[in-house]
């Protein structure tokens, strides 16, 4: 694959592998900012110098047949300083290197192991990335199956179906790295028979321990999804709960279908 970057010669501490930000394995669980930026570097290829400076040069110019794709609202343009280094390693056989930028965006490049295909450049918006915002991120997507990288405070992972809201969730696999197996997306078109989420909870070891479902609705970052109790008679409006309960769970059966509307719309962030 054919790099390019800037002129011999010219240093930009930005593009530079070895100025990328790491934060440290344990930070999340001593830190009163749980984001992004409390996410230590993972994968097995964190150390390749050569990825990483391929995936900062895509990312300062895009080469030709690199495809780009960024989120509504989301700039494209080069790091202004170094990014914080959130993930590199090979999953379904393409080398990934995630990166967290300033705390406003996600970037996810990608370059095939193998054969024909060129490397993908995507953009997310994250800058009001918290416990359930920041909780994940689309590491791969194959098909009809998904995988994620999860948060180091998420300790437990289920997968359920919106349209099935009686039965109980499924445990899902995570690897070591905080990769997990691969999840079913809901259909982009055609019959809607179910919906596919996560069911996510935080760590005991960070203030807010609790569980909140998120979607895959094609974006970096899935989409959180939460539930608004109707009102009672001559009560105030409520507030927004995670979407957990039994209540919850019957409501969104009834509208699970509607969030194909949102495919695309960065309504992760």
């Amino acid at each position: 694959m054919a790099d390019e970057g800037p002129a011999a010669g010219v240093t930009v501490p930005a593009l530079d592998p070895a100025a990328l930000l790491r934060t440290a394995a344990e930070q999340w669980a001593d830190t009163s900012r749980i984001d992004f930026t409390a996410w230590p570097v993972r994968g097995d290829r964190r150390g390749d110098g050569e990825l990483l400076g391929r995936a900062l040069r895509a990312w300062s110019g895009p080469p030709a047949g690199v495809r780009v794709s960024t989120t509504p609202g989301t700039a494209d343009v080069p790091p202004a300083q170094p990014p914080r280094l959130l993930f590199a390693g090979e999953v379904d056989g393409a080398a990934v290197v995630l990166f967290h930028d300033g705390g406003v965006r996600v970037v996810r490049y990608a370059e095939p192991l193998s054969g024909g295909g060129g490397a993908a450049l995507d953009f997310a918006r994250t800058d009001d990335a918290d416990v359930t915002t920041g909780a994940a991120v689309v590491v791969s997507r194959t098909g009809e199956k998904a995988r994620f990288l999860l948060a180091p405070w998420i300790s437990e992972t289920t997968t359920r179906d919106l349209l099935a809201p009686n039965t109980p969730g499924r445990p899902l696999e995570v690897g070591p790295d905080g990769v997990t197996a691969p999840v079913g997306r809901p259909a982009a078109g055609g019959a809607c028979d179910s919906w596919p989420v996560l069911q996510l909870r935080s760590s005991e070891r960070i203030v807010e321990n609790h569980a909140f479902l998120v979607t895959d609705l094609g974006d970096l970052a899935p989409a959180h999804l939460t539930y608004t109790p109707k009102p009672g008679r001559g009560a105030p409006a409520r507030q927004p709960r995670e979407a957990t309960g039994t209540e919850a769970l019957l409501a969104w059966a009834r509208t699970a279908c509607s969030l194909r509307a949102l495919s695309g719309s960065g309504c992760g962030r």
